[in-house]
């Protein structure tokens, strides 16, 4: 994982990004000279750090296995109905997933949609009002799946 070229003698710290399942087991093997010593840390990925769309009206968690995406978003006032879509892109194709009534107690949400968190995954919503008009559109957020890297949140 860690090769000669990157411990050169100006190198104070090495970090490398690995991706570990519940039950494995890391081993850290170090050779060197009499004296040297070497500090390993891990760290729990960050998976529930929130991301947000542009507007920051929707905003999504990856929490991992089992427990899946939560979203959460701000209410709109005269909303029938909250239609959820799911993407791989924030530019689509976009799929329903669901939909809750727009005297939803709450305005959070979960996606536990198996093998979903593995993968980068885009949501958005649309609120609809009682003669069936959507009355607004929320811009996509792009959740990022689990090991993935992405260029940071929206």
């Amino acid at each position: 994982m860690v090769t000669p070229k990157e411990l050169h003698k100006k190198t104070s710290r090495v970090v490398k990004d690995v991706y570990l399942k519940e039950d494995n087991i890391l081993k850290v093997k170090v050779k060197g000279k009499t004296g040297t010593f070497v500090e390993v840390s891990i760290y729990k990925a960050e998976l529930n750090v929130p991301v947000c769309n542009r507007t920051c009206d929707l905003e999504g968690s990856n929490l991992g296995p089992p427990y899946g995406i939560l979203l959460y978003w701000s209410r709109e006032v005269g909303t029938k109905e909250y239609i959820f879509y799911r993407a791989f892109s924030s530019k689509g194709p976009w799929e329903k997933i669901f939909d809750l009534p727009g005297d939803y107690w709450s305005g959070a949400a979960v996606d536990v949609t198996p093998y979903l968190t593995e993968r980068e995954h885009c949501y958005r919503i649309e609120a609809v009002n009682e003669k069936g008009r959507v009355i607004r559109k929320y811009e996509p957020v792009c959740v990022r799946g689990i090991g993935q890297r992405t260029e940071g949140g929206k």
